[in-house]
């Protein structure tokens, strides 16, 4: 939580695909590491997992706003629809497919060391599908939606509507 609104800006002014990858390959770095600390570090290991919350927030600050460069009007909206659905569909598949790989190799640290695999396939897969300019494409609607409103209100306050007597 600290760091989402730092990587709101940073992603407001850099290039978000490299940001994002970064991050995701942080994150997984990360939580690899986290698999070989022994049982003596145990402030180590949590030190570690908190450093994976920092890989966590450039991804879930910066990937809404590339889902919304990439998509226009309903389809952004049912890309984000899916995106933000995936996110307690993913975290509970987490926990099964950890328990399960932690039983079949008796290990709970094999775990951890199943997340970097999909941290790469996540890094290729935005390579492949990212491509457009930095810049983001949602701002201008969004300026044109206020700068409709305040043609509204200018409209509803007109001096010729107004009463002598307020003005």
């Amino acid at each position: 939580m600290l760091f989402s609104p730092i990587f709101g800006y940073i992603g407001d002014r850099y290039n978000r695909k490299y940001i994002m990858a970064s991050g995701i390959f942080f994150w997984s770095c990360l939580t690899l590491a986290g698999s070989f600390v022994g049982r003596d570090k145990f402030h180590l290991f949590l030190f570690l997992r908190a450093l994976v919350g920092i890989g966590e927030a450039t991804y879930s600050t910066i990937a809404p706003t590339i889902i919304a460069d990439l998509f226009v009007k309903d389809m952004r909206s049912r890309m984000l629809m899916i995106f933000y659905f995936a996110i307690p569909v993913g975290s509970g598949l987490g926990y099964i497919v950890g328990s399960n790989v932690a039983s079949a190799f008796g290990k709970w640290q094999y775990a951890l060391r199943v997340t970097p695999p999909l941290g790469v396939i996540c890094n290729l897969s935005e390579e492949i599908v990212v491509f457009r300019s930095p810049v983001s494409v949602g701002t201008p609607q969004v300026y044109g939606a206020f700068d409709h409103l305040w043609r509204g209100i200018e409209e509803d306050t007109d001096e010729e509507t107004i009463p002598p007597e307020v003005l």
